[in-house]
């Protein structure tokens, strides 16, 4: 392929994926990132299904696990690339994910999406 995939340890200890692309002139290696992506939307009513997703972008084709944080503490049993809930209020808070790969390298933590649930919906009303 006319990429591959490095792995980099700084002065912090802290171990980084990095996909580097090369030329003839040039060698360009940029960190792995994961993005959440929320559906329908960050704004909810309770009840509503909301999904959300765990993107590791400039990835390659790579098996990832996933983590699910909210709040940045960990969301224990969910590994899953997709993460649904049916929501309420305690639902309500910042979520974001990391991938990693089976010889344990990591990609950088996305993000946080900030979920906002409400407490009903305003179509409630018309009745």
């Amino acid at each position: 392929p006319d990429y591959f995939f490095h792995v980099k340890q700084n002065t912090c200890n802290v171990i980084m994926i990095l996909r580097c692309f090369f030329n003839q002139h040039l060698l360009l290696c940029l960190s792995v990132k994961a993005v959440v992506k929320v559906t329908p939307d960050q704004r909810v009513f309770r009840g509503e299904t909301v999904t959300l997703t765990c993107d590791i972008q400039r990835a390659g084709n790579i098996q990832w696990t996933y983590s699910w944080f909210k709040d940045a503490s960990v969301i224990r049993d969910v590994t899953e690339r997709v993460y649904s809930i049916t929501s309420d209020e305690s639902y309500s808070g910042g979520y974001s994910c990391r991938g990693e790969r089976s010889d344990s390298q990591r990609s950088d933590i996305s993000a946080a999406v900030t979920l906002t649930v409400s407490g009903e919906s305003s179509d409630s009303h018309l009745f």
